[in-house]
């Protein structure tokens, strides 16, 4: 049986390890115990040379045996080129179907074409891609229905993961309703002032009773102009218009020709002609006092704003009883205990209405929850599953298709445009031998949190502790881990550290770390020393020598000068190059000895 992983249990004795390295990647025959307590290989008759039918439907329900398919509820994206294989298989299955768009002739030359491509050792759906139509495009209707396919399957998965968590009660439904009681009524406080409200707006204040008076500006009498409309320069003379409804007039002095020169002069003189046009056009004047701020405008000052709010009340409650008396009824229902129903929708509260009991809340937030989701109350929607998010694209696997055209490079998962600022150092990455063999990269748009030992363990107790004391937190900006999934090491960036090249950097030293660690002893021995003598000086001891090494390292990427012996330095930048190459062996060493909880590189925040 093929077994997943790169490289044998590191616990196996060498005999046993040369068989599975011939075997390539085929463990030793199992072994049982016999009558005479002796080991010995399982000797499997004739008659069940063949497996069971249930274990046969076992193993296709477990495709390609990945452990990352087992519990797999298609809500996200698969790491590597998982994704793209499901798809391919899904869409050789719906090319040899009855139901398939190719003609008999054409699946005969499918079949041959991928037949030949596994004797050739050659991906067959990349052979199929290359040869099998002129017009690449023509591939894009098939994988579109196998990606509709996967994505209803996705979708059933969902469903079913849902009434599980339901049935076996580990996800309680939501009920959607609050408990509003009836707040405790304070005592009576003779109101000072006046009722209703005054608000700022636009900078000038205003009063208002909502529902029984419309807002009214609070205007100082002292502000009140002399004359409507506005006195305006034009070079040095001044000039008096009301727009709309007067004309520009000249503010002529007497027994001058031209206008004023003064404001004084020219505010007096505009004062005499209001007064005049009142006495010749009674009419024109109430339509000008009608239709422009003859008032003032509202003031600008709260404390004059409250007493002339009073004193407008005191001539309301006098000269319009009826106006005060509506002001001052209470319309408001009487408090009582109730239920609100609310639903959340893009993150947002959604105020649904208020009930007398819960049930009936309970039954509007039901109500609305399946009209706006179209699943029952308790379903978790917020992880159903989205094609685009789940399933590769044609203009992605073709992009795929064509880097493997080209050569081997290494793959990157995510929005290659999202990166802009790293694209040098990916297209650095792309030319290194064993980083285009045995890394991948992930962009991720999440921002998590780091707990505390990843904290520590990333940067040290001291950092940590006092990011605690100036009450911030950290937040993982990348990680270097080994993929399960891919068998490759696996570099993840994460929101807050897509435009930064050191934090990538970093990761990558991490690597050539633990590679000078394996391939070069004489430049380790130079970095154990330069980090015991840092301890010395007095650096934090639980800051870890291979994150203190790769952040130095990221700097000196970065055109920083550190401390690091010169040896370390060249040899970390010789294996991040063109110019050198790392023995399979040592890679192989790597990755056998990799920790799956790698430390991360951290942001405040």
């Amino acid at each position: 049986m093929h077994r997943h992983g790169t490289s044998p249990n590191p616990h196996w004795s060498e005999d046993t390890r040369k068989v599975w390295y011939d075997a390539q990647r085929i463990t030793n025959w199992p072994t049982v115990v016999n009558e005479r307590g002796e080991k010995a290989p399982i000797d499997i008759a004739e008659g069940q040379g063949c497996l069971s039918d249930r274990t046969v439907e076992a193993l296709r329900e477990m495709w390609r045996r990945s452990p990352a398919l087992r519990d797999y509820t298609g809500t996200n994206r698969l790491s590597g080129d998982l994704p793209y294989q499901v798809i391919e298989d899904v869409l050789d299955v719906l090319i040899r179907k009855r139901f398939s768009p190719l003609e008999e002739i054409q699946k005969a030359r499918y079949d041959k074409i991928v037949e030949d491509a596994n004797r050739q050792g050659i991906d067959p759906f990349f052979a199929a891609y290359s040869s099998f139509f002129t017009h690449k495009d023509r591939w894009r209707p098939l994988w579109n229905t196998a990606r509709r396919w996967l994505h209803g399957y996705s979708v059933l998965l969902w469903e079913a993961q849902n009434e599980l968590w339901l049935a076996e009660g580990r996800r309680v439904p939501a009920s959607g309703v609050v408990y509003k009681p009836t707040k405790t009524a304070a005592p009576m406080v003779k109101k000072k002032g006046v009722p209703g409200t005054i608000y700022l707006n636009n900078g000038r204040y205003y009063w208002v009773v909502a529902n029984k008076m419309k807002p009214r500006p609070l205007i100082d009498p002292k502000s009140k102009p002399k004359s409507p409309g506005t006195i305006f320069q034009d070079g040095n003379r001044y000039y008096w218009i009301i727009p709309g409804l007067l004309k520009r007039q000249r503010l002529v002095p007497r027994g001058e020709k031209f206008s004023a020169q003064d404001r004084t002069a020219a505010e007096r003189i505009a004062y005499q002609m209001w007064n005049q046009l009142r006495r010749d056009d009674p009419k024109l004047a109430e339509t000008i006092l009608k239709r422009t701020r003859s008032q003032g405008l509202a003031t600008k000052d709260r404390a004059v704003a409250e007493k002339i709010a009073a004193t407008v009340w005191r001539h309301i409650k006098k000269n319009d009883p009826e106006l005060a008396a509506k002001i001052l009824t209470n319309n408001r229902p009487k408090a009582r205990d109730h239920w609100d129903a609310q639903i959340v929708v893009n993150g947002k509260h959604r105020f649904v209405g208020s009930f007398q009991t819960r049930s009936e809340a309970e039954a509007a937030y039901a109500k609305e929850f399946e009209k706006v989701h179209g699943y029952p109350p308790g379903y978790n929607v917020q992880c159903i599953p989205k094609i685009d998010k789940v399933w590769p694209t044609w203009e992605e696997e073709k992009a795929r298709l064509e880097q493997m055209n080209e050569h081997p490079r290494m793959p990157v998962i995510g929005r290659l445009t999202a990166v802009e600022a790293l694209r040098s150092m990916i297209e650095r990455m792309q030319t290194v031998d064993w980083v285009v063999n045995n890394v991948i990269l992930v962009l991720d748009d999440n921002s998590p949190a780091a707990p505390q030992d990843v904290a520590i363990q990333s940067r040290g107790e001291k950092w940590y502790g006092e990011l605690k004391r100036r009450g911030k937190r950290a937040v993982i900006r990348g990680s270097a881990s080994l993929d399960r999934d891919t068998g490759r090491i696996r570099i993840t960036l994460y929101n807050q550290g897509l435009d930064d090249k050191r934090v990538l950097a970093e990761e990558i030293h991490h690597i050539s770390f633990k590679i000078i660690r394996y391939a070069s002893p004489g430049a380790f021995e130079a970095i154990q020393r330069w980090y015991k003598c840092q301890l010395g000086k007095g650096s934090d001891p639980t800051f870890s020598m291979p994150d203190v090494f790769s952040s130095n390292m990221a700097l000196e990427e970065c055109g920083t000068r550190t401390s690091l012996p010169r040896q370390a330095v060249r040899h970390a930048r010789r294996i991040f190059s063109t110019r050198n190459t790392v023995c399979d062996s040592v890679m192989e060493q790597v990755t056998t000895n990799w920790s799956f909880s790698e430390p991360t590189c951290l942001l405040r925040s």
